[in-house]
């Protein structure tokens, strides 16, 4: 990076780079080993290793490439988001979370590997034109190269408006996006001229919020972000089915997975085994830890249980269960 990184993203880089020998606060914070960083599927929520990936920031958007050597995320400081990442060493542990390459001065957030695993796809800032100024957040892609990655190419999807967010695709290449202006998510069709662009429809867009759209690879459900009437917390993340070429009523995940808190950025890895998602629950809410003074107070904003977002795994079984329901809904 050849620009000045913000001194908050220094201390992260810091903190991560503590070993288990070191006194520190995060000398017993665990350092995740093999393929998909050894997580099980559980069938409840397990916090992604503490001090490693979740720290005091905000972490979100978490994503793993096809074969789970490679992890991208979303590291959140106030008004600065950068795109981070961790890979699988040689010695089976995984290497220090740092910048991503491609990342720029910009804010930059939203990572999502291609089912194929050899593109991202990613909301920036930056500008679209050389010599010009940060403009709304459009979705851009890299490429893996055998020297590492691409330069950033933007993906034009202005659809009605600018401002684009968290783009997915499907196996045919179909981009599922949300533009938050106007609280719906899109579908773009890779066309002769460019893209085409068409809302999702009145049965999965609410106008209240809707977005952070995962879409299978094989088109057949949507997972998303929506502040809609019917959640438990802030926002909750809820499932569509296409059955019979047609969007089934969205159904709420529901606990575990969703809380009073904010839910956000699903994704479900390639092999569909996890379910990664973001939330801000807190495991000891600051009115229930006995904070004494504000050096407590100080202490507890210092940890990754202070209200920011974290980055949970799961379990994508439920899934399926949830699919009967919608086929059984149908009939």
């Amino acid at each position: 990076m050849t620009w000045m990184q913000p001194m908050s993203l220094l201390l992260l880089l810091s903190i991560a780079g503590c070993t288990e020998s070191e006194p520190s606060d995060h000398q017993n914070r665990i350092i995740p080993e093999g393929p998909f960083m050894g997580i099980e599927a559980t069938d409840t929520p397990v916090l992604l290793f503490p001090d490693f990936i979740n720290t005091a920031f905000g972490e979100y958007n978490g994503t793993f490439n096809s074969d789970g050597s490679q992890f991208f995320y979303t590291v959140s400081n106030i008004d600065f988001d950068v795109v981070v990442f961790t890979t699988l060493q040689k010695d089976g542990t995984w290497s220090t979370p740092a910048f991503a390459p491609f990342s720029a001065p910009y804010h930059e957030f939203d990572p999502l590997f291609a089912p194929e695993g050899n593109q991202i796809f990613y909301s920036s800032h930056r500008p679209t034109k050389r010599g010009g100024s940060s403009n709304a957040s459009n979705i851009w892609k890299v490429e893996k190269l055998e020297s590492g990655w691409s330069e950033p190419v933007l993906v034009p999807l202005f659809g009605p408006s600018q401002g684009n967010y968290f783009s997915s695709l499907t196996d045919e290449g179909d981009i599922y996006f949300n533009i938050w202006n106007t609280g719906d998510m899109y579908k773009a069709t890779k066309q002769d001229t460019g893209y085409r662009i068409e809302s999702l429809g009145d049965i999965v867009n609410s106008r209240q919020g809707d977005g952070d759209p995962f879409i299978a690879p094989d088109g057949s459900y949507l997972i998303f972000r929506s502040y809609r009437p019917g959640g438990m917390g802030n926002g909750d993340l809820w499932i569509s089915f296409r059955i019979e070429n047609e969007w089934q009523q969205p159904m709420n995940l529901g606990e575990p997975i969703n809380s009073e808190y904010n839910e956000m950025c699903p994704y479900v890895t390639t092999d569909g085994r996890l379910f990664i998602f973001s939330s801000g629950r807190f495991h000891e809410h600051y009115y229930d830890a006995g904070l004494k003074d504000l050096t407590d107070v100080n202490n507890k904003l210092s940890t990754w249980d202070n209200g920011q977002q974290n980055i949970y795994a799961m379990s994508a079984g439920f899934i399926e269960d949830l699919r009967a329901t919608a086929i059984e809904t149908t009939r």
